[in-house]
């Protein structure tokens, strides 16, 4: 059985949008930035205790990276204090 094609639907797919993870940060100083994996990141809320106001909680606890390049000695103990293991360096 063949399937037709949808006029309506593009050819693209999702992952072709996926940012790499090589490329640089959007915004903020040149360098290593802080970045959390989203999907890994439980909503604890140690990084953004540690990091505010680089780092603020929306509203279910997940982090927001205000300034991707706060202080490097906070940034290195919040990176080891995070219990899911979500935050890291680019």
């Amino acid at each position: 059985m063949t399937t037709a094609r949808r006029p309506d639907r593009d050819d693209t797919h999702a992952r072709d949008h996926i940012p790499d993870r090589n490329s640089p940060a959007p915004i903020g100083r040149r360098g290593e930035g802080l970045v959390v994996d989203r999907v890994a990141c439980t909503g604890r809320g140690v990084c953004a205790h540690l990091l505010a106001p680089a780092v603020v909680s929306d509203e279910w606890g997940y982090p927001i990276i205000v300034d991707a390049h706060p202080d490097r000695r906070t940034t290195d103990d919040a990176i080891r204090l995070c219990p899911a293991r979500a935050l890291h360096r680019r």
